[in-house]
């Protein structure tokens, strides 16, 4: 059965105040038991060193009947139930109070063992009673025994209870009138609650032009204005982001135009440039001096740079546009083809490539495979003398796959850790290492785009690790869906 709002606002009300003052009840509890324990506590040592001063004298004398008779005065205090006086090994020498008699016996009980070390009053409470025990010594610190005492715990309880009981009637009163405040409250805010949550459903299901009749001067006026505006703004918010998908639209349009203009109509001169000029060189390269052999090179290298950073941009410009809908990609098989595309220059630098079991991701299997491509292809590019060993290696951590590419190369400065993956961003020039510096852009770009982020720790001479993550399946467990 639904229950109402009203019925459902007093229930949780009160519920709400039962809990408060439950909770205020056990705490006003506790902390009233502790401190009367507590007092009592200082109590009960603060008589057990008066009842030791007392018996000062006739122990060090060895006046045990003295002794009793201070014993037994003590026991005018209700509190007391038995006392015991020990000698320094002790073996108890006196006593008063209700029990077995221990006299001649070794002092037995949780403070027995103790007190003997403590240099202060002990105290412990076992058994339904509260026990204090400690030394017995001269105005000079020496010991001439030892005195337990041990209290009821009547006094204590009786007044927690009572406090308990004080605390209770109190939250009852509290409890009822809170009880009449929850109705009083559903009865006056149910209704306008009603009505804003019904428009309120009505804005979320798409009827913007509904509108909130409430007129009031308190904080549900205000919710209700409030409401209105938003279902205003909302409206306004459509409409604007309706003509902003259109105009998206018209740019990517745009975008994959010029995507075509530049595989095509750009490409297509530079490689009439290229040709032409190589023809050039080819048939007039014996009548032309040294000179003109070296300018047409740098023509014919300029035209291919172009064609290269024109490639390397459309490459950048459709990782977002022309991308395709996720699916399962088998990493391992992924960087078993990245490594067959890489085998010329795998060959030529005698690299030595190895890679642990990976898994399989939620991804585009291009993408990833350009991805791995352009960071084990630089590991093998940016190598100093020695020959390269790269390893690719992964692991899950929390809701993620975490990705490295480790190498032996040549490093890089912590301080261009980031400049690296912004594109046209280069830390070496042509004639040492080829490139158009976008290849790390793109690696960012495909990372971003499924879900992670990319990054790079290195050192000068050191080698440099690219760290990468792209989140996990759902179904993947610790270690589940790794390549074999």
């Amino acid at each position: 059965m639904k229950l109402g709002l009203r019925f459902r606002l007093i229930a949780f009300t009160f519920c709400l105040i039962l809990t408060v003052g439950g909770g205020i009840l056990g705490y006003a509890v506790y902390l009233g038991r502790d401190n009367i324990f507590a007092a009592f506590e200082r109590e009960g040592k603060e008589s057990a060193a008066a009842i030791a001063e007392s018996v000062l004298n006739e122990l060090y004398f060895f006046d045990l009947r003295g002794v009793a008779v201070r014993l037994a005065a003590a026991r005018a205090n209700t509190d007391i139930r038995r006392i015991d006086v020990t000698d320094l090994e002790g073996v108890v020498v006196a006593e008063t109070g209700k029990g077995d008699s221990r006299l001649n016996h070794q002092l037995r009980g949780p403070l027995a063992a103790g007190m003997r070390s403590a240099s202060t009053w002990l105290s412990i409470s076992e058994g339904g009673f509260f026990h204090v025990a400690g030394p017995v010594s001269m105005p000079d610190g020496s010991r001439i025994g030892y005195l337990h005492v041990e209290f009821a715990l009547d006094e204590p309880q009786a007044r927690a209870r009572h406090l308990a009981m004080g605390i209770l009637l109190v939250t009852l009163v509290y409890l009822a009138v809170g009880g009449a405040m929850a109705a009083g409250i559903s009865a006056r805010f149910a209704r306008p609650i009603v009505e804003m949550a019904h428009a309120a459903k009505q804005i979320g299901e798409g009827m913007l032009e509904t509108r909130i009749s409430i007129k009031r001067n308190d904080e549900l006026g205000v919710l209700a204005q409030s409401i209105n505006e938003l279902a205003a703004n909302r409206q306004k918010a459509e409409k604007a982001l309706a003509e902003r998908a259109e105009e998206l639209k018209r740019s990517n349009r745009e975008l994959e135009q010029f995507a075509y203009v530049a595989s095509h109509d750009l490409q297509e001169p530079l490689r009439m440039i290229t040709g032409y000029t190589q023809l050039l060189a080819k048939r007039y390269g014996d009548k032309l001096d040294q000179d003109a052999n070296e300018y047409i090179d740098y023509a014919v290298e300029g035209a291919k740079r172009m064609q290269a950073l024109i490639h390397d941009l459309l490459d950048y410009s459709r990782v977002g546009t022309r991308g395709k809908e996720f699916a399962p990609a088998d990493c391992q098989a992924i960087v078993t083809e990245t490594l067959r595309t890489l085998q010329p220059a795998i060959q030529e630098s005698a690299a030595t490539i190895a890679y642990d079991s990976l898994p399989t991701v939620m991804g585009e299997e291009s993408q990833l495979l350009q991805l791995f491509q352009n960071l084990i292809g630089n590991a093998i590019k940016y190598r100093d003398s020695k020959p390269p060993v790269v390893q690719v290696s992964c692991k899950q951590e929390g809701g993620n796959w975490l990705f490295s590419v480790r190498d032996n190369g040549i490093g890089i400065d912590p301080k261009y850790a980031e400049r690296i993956f912004v594109i046209f961003q280069r830390l070496h020039g042509r004639d040492q290492y080829a490139g158009t510096g976008i290849g790390l852009a793109v690696c960012k770009k495909i990372v971003e785009r499924h879900g992670g982020k990319i990054w790079v720790e290195s050192e000068p001479g050191k080698g440099a690790t690219f760290y990468f993550t792209i989140p996990a399946r759902v179904d993947d467990d610790e270690g589940s869906h790794l390549g074999h």
